[in-house]
């Protein structure tokens, strides 16, 4: 599972057929933390062929976000849904 959207680096280069895939996500439930928090580490790829080839990233994002725990999800289905709601991820694919 990945999320496919044009990404724009830091370096100006533009990448029409970027993948984000989410690499590592875990739930922060430490006591007295509510809702629970949700960290996602993400590595942009410039292709689909560079996301399966095990080729390095070319950036990496971190991400927090409230988990709702009413949602019927696994934590990785849930933290891609969410991810494509941000601003910068907003309206991307899931391929």
């Amino acid at each position: 599972m990945a999320l496919q959207k044009e990404y724009l680096s830091p370096y100006g280069t533009e990448h029409s057929q970027s993948y984000r895939k989410i690499i590592t996500t875990d739930l922060d439930s430490n006591v007295g933390t509510s809702p629970p928090r949700v960290k996602c580490v993400v590595h942009v790829f410039a292709t689909a062929e560079a996301r399966t080839s095990e080729s390095a990233s070319m950036y990496v994002e971190e991400y927090q976000f409230d988990y709702d725990t009413s949602v019927n999800k696994n934590l990785l289905e849930y933290s891609y849904d969410h991810l494509k709601t941000h601003p910068t991820i907003s309206g991307s694919l899931s391929v």
